[in-house]
C-alpha cells in the first residue's frame, strides 16, 4: 500500500508525465489522473480515499480545486501558473504586478491547501501574500538533461530564430509582440523564424531537434509558471530572448540575464536581434554556459528529490 498519492490530468500532457518522473524518485508514492480518481470516489467515496493515504497531492492549483470539490482533502499542491486565483491572468504582466486577485478561489479553495510548491519565485512570492498561512516555497522546475542536450551546430551565415506554444493564447503575445518582430525582418535575407505551435506540432521527444535547428528561442509572454520552453533550450544549448515572465531569468545563465526584458515592447526585441546579426560566436558562448548552468542546477537528479521532500512529508 502506497502512503502517498498525487493527482494529475492526463497521462500524455506534461503534467502526468511530470508526475512520473516525481513517482520514479518516491517507491511510496501513487500517482493517478484526475478521472480515475473521479472514478475511484463514484465507487468507494471519498472517505475511504482520504483514510487511505498520508498525504495526497495535486500537479497544479486547478486539480486541487476539482479534488476538493468531490471531497478529496488536498495536503499540498504545485503552483504552475496564475491562472486560478488571478482574474486578469491573459492581461497581467508580471514584470508590473497589475494583478487582480480572484478572492472566491483563495477563499474557497486556496486556504484550504497546506503547503504550495511554486515553480518560480515570483510565483511563490506572490502566493505567499495571498495565503501567508500556507507553507509556501519555490520548487526549482526539472528538465529531462539526457533528452535536453547540446548537439554540434553546423555553421550557417543565417540567425534562425524559434518560438514555441499556443499561438491563440492571448497571454503568448503571439499576435502582439512576436508577428510585429518577426515582420521587422522579412526583408533581411540573413534571419529566419521557426515555429513550433499547437498547428505545427512538434512531440516532445523531438522538441531537442527543433531547438538544434534554431539559433536563438523567443518567449513573449505576459506571465508563466515556466515557461518550460526556456528551460529546454538553455539546456540544448539555445539562448532565449524573454520578456521578464516565470524562471526565465533564474534559468540563464549569468551572462545572459540581461536578455530578459522588462518590456512587451517589439521594438525592444528588435534591437536585441540586431545585435545578434553579426555576433553568432556571442549566441555560441550564451548557449555553451546556459547548458552548463542547467545541467549544474536543474537536472532531475538535482531537484526532484526536494519536490518529494516537501510535498510529501508533512
Amino acid at each position: 500500500m502506497k502512503r502517498f498519492l498525487l493527482v494529475y490530468d492526463v497521462d500524455w500532457w506534461v503534467l502526468g508525465k511530470h508526475a512520473m518522473v516525481v513517482q520514479a524518485h518516491n517507491p511510496d508514492l501513487e500517482i493517478a489522473s484526475i478521472q480515475s480518481v473521479y472514478n475511484r470516489v463514484a465507487a468507494q467515496g471519498a472517505k475511504k480515499i482520504n483514510d487511505q493515504y498520508e498525504v495526497i497531492t495535486s500537479m497544479c492549483l486547478g486539480l486541487a480545486e476539482y479534488l476538493l470539490k468531490v471531497g478529496i482533502r488536498v495536503d499540498s499542491s504545485l503552483a504552475v501558473s496564475y491562472f486560478y486565483f488571478t482574474k486578469n491572468q491573459p492581461e497581467y504582466k508580471e514584470w508590473l504586478g497589475d494583478i487582480k486577485l480572484n478572492q472566491p478561489f483563495i477563499d474557497k479553495y486556496l486556504k484550504r491547501i497546506n503547503k504550495i510548491g511554486c515553480i518560480n519565485p515570483k510565483l511563490a512570492s506572490v502566493l505567499g501574500n495571498i495565503v501567508p498561512d500556507c507553507k509556501v516555497k519555490y520548487l526549482k522546475q526539472f528538465v529531462d538533461t539526457e533528452l535536453f542536450k547540446p548537439a554540434v551546430k553546423k555553421d550557417s551565415e543565417k540567425l534562425v530564430i524559434g518560438w514555441v506554444g499556443d499561438a491563440k493564447k492571448k497571454s503568448k503575445n503571439y499576435e502582439t509582440l512576436y508577428k510585429p518582430v518577426k515582420a521587422a525582418f522579412e526583408d533581411n535575407s540573413k534571419v529566419v523564424f521557426k515555429e513550433a505551435t499547437l498547428d505545427s506540432y512538434v512531440p516532445v521527444e523531438k522538441m531537442p531537434d527543433y531547438y538544434h535547428s534554431i539559433d536563438l528561442l523567443l518567449i513573449t509572454g505576459n506571465n508563466e509558471g515556466g515557461p518550460a520552453p526556456a528551460l529546454e533550450a538553455y539546456a540544448c544549448g539555445v539562448p532565449v530572448i524573454s520578456t521578464n515572465i516565470g524562471y526565465v531569468k533564474e534559468v540563464a545563465p549569468p551572462v545572459a540575464k540581461h536578455l530578459v526584458l522588462d518590456s512587451a515592447d517589439p521594438a525592444a526585441y528588435v534591437k536585441a536581434i540586431t545585435h545578434f546579426l553579426d555576433q553568432k560566436d556571442e549566441l555560441l558562448e550564451y548557449g555553451k554556459e546556459g547548458s552548463r548552468h542547467v545541467l549544474e542546477n536543474y537536472s532531475i537528479e538535482k531537484t526532484v528529490p526536494e519536490w518529494n521532500q516537501f510535498l510529501f512529508k508533512m
